[in-house]
């Protein structure tokens, strides 16, 4: 029976994961009502498995899709509940790694916000934002970045959307840098080991050989010509 409930677990897992890769092609494509579908889907059917606290992420990507139909009364629903299950996120460690999901979801609302023309609760959010935006991981920085970059441009403070269009950029770059010195490692590391093969298959052929030699010279001992 235990063994029967892993396997559907896994396959409910597997079944998530390929509807997540089908909707982020859609989503890409520029298809948001077809990414928003599976979305909406798959929260119905977290909610009804009372797995609430598995849904935060999949909150923003429905408030991200709504937002980008225009949507923005839909965006700040979906948003506020992703927030509401964060910000009720109790553990240490929770906290932790909902640290980018609270801003992703919140550089989101500011946009709506923003567009709506609620500027005090705008700004309210986007100081909140700033103050934990170095304690992101870069690879997600520019994606806030372009949010805030968009809030600060609707609410008429070109100067400080223009820093976060730099901001965008320079945290891009890092991204791009990090992962040519991977490469590059990674690269180094194949040419490193495809080095130690070659010289390990070298000195194994110089060993044969030398075994052969000795050999040869035993047989001569008893063999002499």
């Amino acid at each position: 029976r235990a063994s029967n409930s892993a396997r559907r677990s896994g396959n409910l897992f597997n079944l998530f994961e390929a509807q997540n890769q089908l909707a982020a092609v859609h989503y890409a494509l520029g298809a948001y009502r077809n990414s928003l579908s599976i979305w909406l889907a798959q929260l119905r059917m977290f909610q009804d498995m009372g797995m609430q606290h598995a849904t935060a992420d999949l909150l923003q990507y429905v408030a991200d899709g709504y937002r980008n139909l225009g949507m923005c009364d839909s965006a700040l629903y979906y948003g506020a509940q992703g927030l509401a299950q964060l910000d009720g996120s109790a553990d240490e460690v929770s906290h932790e790694l909902a640290r980018t999901s609270w801003t992703k979801l919140s550089s989101g609302q500011a946009c709506c916000l923003a567009a709506q023309g609620k500027r005090s609760e705008a700004l309210a959010l986007l100081a909140r934002i700033e103050k934990v935006m170095d304690d992101l991981p870069v690879k997600f920085r520019s994606f806030i970045h372009e949010d805030m970059e968009n809030a600060y441009s609707d609410l008429g403070l070109y100067e400080k959307a223009l820093w976060h269009n730099h901001a965008a950029s320079s945290a891009r770059d890092s991204v791009l840098a990090e992962k040519d010195h991977a490469l590059v490692a990674q690269w180094q590391e194949i040419y490193s080991s495809s080095q130690k093969e070659r010289k390990i298959v070298e000195l194994q052929k110089n060993a044969e050989f030398a075994l052969l030699r000795e050999e040869e010279g035993r047989m001569r001992m008893y063999w002499p010509r």
